[in-house]
C-alpha cells in the first residue's frame, strides 16, 4: 500500500487515489511524513497500543519512512474524527467565523447538509473541503411537494438569515416543489445542474397527502440513481420509513417518532431486518427532539429509543445526525446514551464509524488502517469507557495535517 500511495504522490495534482473497498482516500500532497508513536488505537471495537503507524500525503501508509517527523501522542486514546449526518447552518459565509471552528473545536470533521441554498454553499466553499477546515457534502434544495416543508420554513426565514430571498419565490432555490413524475422529470436537469452531492427527498406522512407521493418518490429515487447520487429521505411515520427502504433510498434523515409515540411509529423486526439487508442508514436526530417542548416528549423518546435498539440489534447501521439542534455530534451521541437508545461503544462507533461513512460514502475514512486518510483525535481518556471522553481532545490531525485546539479557520488556495 505505501508504493502504491508515493506513486500518486508522485504523480500529478490530478491523479485520481488508489480505490481501497470501493472507497477512496484524499491526497494532501503538503503533509509531512510522519511516525506517530505512544498511542491507544481504536478499531471499531476496542483500543490497542501501537509502537509506531506511520503517515504520508495525508494518508496512512506502511512504514517505516525516512525523514519522518515524529509525533508522540503521549498514550492518549485514538479515534477517527466525528461526523454530524444531518446539518443546515453550515451554509453560507456566516458560518465561516463561528460554525466551521465549532465543528472543528468538537472533532467533527465530517457533515452533511441536508437541505441548503446553493448560491450560499458556493460562497462557503473556498473555506471547507480541505485539510483545514471541515468537509462538508451538500443536498442543496430537496424535493418535495408544492408548498411543502421546508418552503414554510424558509419563507419565516427570509425575514430573518436569508434577508435577500423572497418568500414568494423559493421554488427553485430552497427546494424542488413537485406533484407529478411529469414535473420531476422536468425538473430534473435543473436539480442536477446544482451539483449535490446527494439528494434530499421528503416523504413527510405521504399517507396524508403532505409530502411526495409514492410514483414521484420512487422516480425521484431511481434519478438519484442512475445520477449516481444517495438519497437521504426525510421520513415521519414507519410508513414513510418502509417506502423508502422499499424504493431503494439510501437512509432516513429522522426516525419516527418524530413527536408523542403510537402504533403509527412503532419499528417491526420484520422491517428492521428488511433494512440490515439494505444496509439502509438511520439518522435518529434525538437531540433535536430532547431539545424541543412538545407533547409527548417523553414517551417519543422511549420510544425513539426501543426503535434504535431494535435496529441495532437488527445490524441496522445508526449514524449521529443534530438536524441544528444546539449541540455537537457528540452531543447527539450522549442523548442517544441517555435515552437507552445505545450503549456507550455504541454510540462511540456510531460518531466514528458510520457517521463518517454517510457523510461520505466513497471516502477512505473512518478507519486508522493503511490506505485510509491520516484523520484522527487523540482524546486525554477512554470513551469506551466514559463517552464525555469524547469531549476531552488533546490533539487534532486532519488529512496528516495538525489542527491548534482553537482552531483557526482558513481559505484553501
Amino acid at each position: 500500500m505505501r508504493l502504491v500511495v508515493l506513486l500518486l504522490l508522485a504523480a500529478a495534482v490530478h491523479a485520481q487515489p488508489v480505490a481501497l473497498e470501493g472507497r477512496t482516500p484524499r491526497l494532501n500532497p503538503d503533509a509531512p511524513a510522519t511516525a506517530y508513536v505512544g498511542g491507544r488505537w481504536y478499531d471499531g471495537e476496542r483500543f490497542a497500543d501501537r509502537d509506531t503507524t506511520w503517515a504520508e500525503g495525508g494518508v496512512f501508509v506502511d512504514g517505516p519512512l525516512r525523514d519522518a517527523r515524529i509525533v508522540d501522542l503521549g498514550g492518549r486514546y485514538v479515534v477517527p474524527p466525528f461526523a454530524d449526518a444531518h446539518v443546515h447552518r453550515v451554509e453560507g459565509e456566516w458560518a465561516v467565523d463561528w460554525v466551521i471552528a465549532d465543528h472543528l473545536e468538537a472533532g467533527t470533521f465530517y457533515v452533511k447538509n441536508l437541505n441548503n441554498i446553493a448560491r450560499y454553499a458556493r460562497r462557503l466553499a473556498p473555506y471547507v473541503n480541505h485539510p483545514g477546515g471541515i468537509d462538508v457534502a451538500f443536498a442543496h434544495g430537496g424535493i418535495t411537494a408544492p408548498g411543502a416543508h421546508p418552503f414554510p420554513l424558509y419563507a419565516r426565514l427570509a425575514d430573518g438569515v436569508y434577508r435577500d430571498l423572497d418568500p414568494d419565490s423559493l421554488d427553485g432555490i430552497a427546494a424542488w416543489g413537485v406533484a407529478t413524475i411529469e414535473d420531476l422529470e422536468r425538473r430534473w436537469p435543473d436539480i442536477i445542474a446544482e451539483r449535490p452531492d446527494h439528494v434530499k427527498l421528503l416523504l413527510l406522512d405521504h399517507e396524508s397527502g403532505q409530502g411526495l407521493q409514492p410514483d414521484v418518490f420512487r422516480r425521484a429515487v431511481a434519478l438519484a440513481r442512475e445520477a449516481g447520487l444517495q438519497t437521504s429521505v426525510h421520513v415521519d411515520t414507519v410508513a414513510d420509513l418502509a417506502l423508502a427502504v422499499d424504493a431503494g433510498a439510501n437512509e432516513a434523515a429522522h426516525m419516527p417518532p418524530m413527536f408523542g409515540a403510537d402504533d403509527r411509529f412503532v419499528i417491526s423486526p420484520a422491517l428492521a431486518a428488511h433494512m440490515a439487508a439494505r444496509d439502509f442508514v438511520v439518522t435518529p436526530t434525538a437531540s433535536v427532539a430532547q431539545a424541543r417542548d412538545f407533547g409527548g416528549k417523553e414517551a417519543g423518546q422511549a420510544q425513539r429509543a426501543e426503535n434504535v435498539r431494535r435496529l441495532l440489534d437488527a445490524g441496522v447501521f445508526v449514524a449521529t445526525g443534530t438536524d441544528g439542534s444546539a449541540t455537537s455530534a457528540i452531543g447527539e451521541a450522549e442523548t442517544l446514551v441517555e435515552i437507552g437508545a445505545m450503549t456507550q461503544a455504541q454510540a462511540l462507533y456510531s460518531l466514528t464509524q458510520t457517521g463518517p461513512r454517510s457523510v461520505f460514502p466513497g471516502r477512505a475514512i473512518g478507519v486508522l488502517e493503511d490506505g485510509y486518510e491520516a484523520s484522527f483525535l487523540a482524546l486525554e481518556c477512554d470513551p469506551l469507557a466514559n463517552l464525555g471522553c469524547a469531549r476531552q481532545i488533546e490533539q487534532r490531525i486532519k488529512q496528516g495535517t495538525d489542527l491548534e485546539v482553537a482552531p483557526t479557520v482558513t481559505e484553501a488556495e
